[in-house]
């Protein structure tokens, strides 16, 4: 098994990032309030417990973030099956998607700034093509995180990347029910 890396941003205020190098997830973003430090996501106590994730915290999901019906899909006429890990569909990339996978964390990672790759091989959870993904998290002292994914594949396929953390912005003892969020977008999938 490869080893589990864990990586820090940290910025001037002292608040940070946890990375984790399995499924190239977010851990932790610990924030320095007015009312002593919080943790703004949600995760597990120790880094081993994300092996046995079944929640998607903090990950890269892919190759395709939400569901595929009937775990299949058509291109350029040809039908690819994809495994099934939510009853006949496919969710997030699979049983074994990206969010289950070791990344490779980038030697000139650092406090500022991380790149994680991966290469997801032709046929991988049925997708067709070998799809080469890096994510990089990069982390201001103006307290905003950047995520951003770049895919190639040598065949065409399907990609949907996307972050799955869990976020309470209040204090980790209170619950969310009371969150409002506004999304500027054209759509949004229910």
């Amino acid at each position: 098994m490869a080893e589990l890396i864990e990586h820090r941003l940290v910025n001037q205020r002292g608040d940070s990032i946890g990375l984790l190098n399995f499924g190239a997830r977010i851990t932790s973003i610990r924030f320095q309030a007015r009312d002593g430090p919080r943790d703004l996501v949600l995760g597990y106590d120790n880094c081993e417990d994300y092996l046995r994730d079944t929640f998607y915290m903090g990950c890269t999901v892919g190759r395709f973030c939400n569901r595929i019906a009937h775990s299949n899909f058509t291109i350029n006429g040809v039908c690819y099956q994809l495994t099934a890990n939510e009853g006949r569909h496919h969710l997030h990339g699979g049983s074994r998607g990206l969010d289950k996978q070791f990344w490779q964390l980038s030697a000139d990672s650092n406090e500022k700034r991380a790149v994680f790759s991966i290469l997801s091989g032709d046929g991988d959870q049925g997708y067709p093509g070998g799809l080469t993904v890096s994510a990089e998290y990069a982390w201001n002292d103006n307290r905003e995180l950047t995520i951003g994914y770049r895919a190639a594949c040598d065949k065409p396929t399907h990609v949907n990347l996307t972050n799955h953390a869990y976020f309470n912005l209040d204090k980790a003892d209170t619950s969310i029910h009371r969150h409002r969020v506004r999304i500027s977008a054209e759509c949004i999938t229910a």
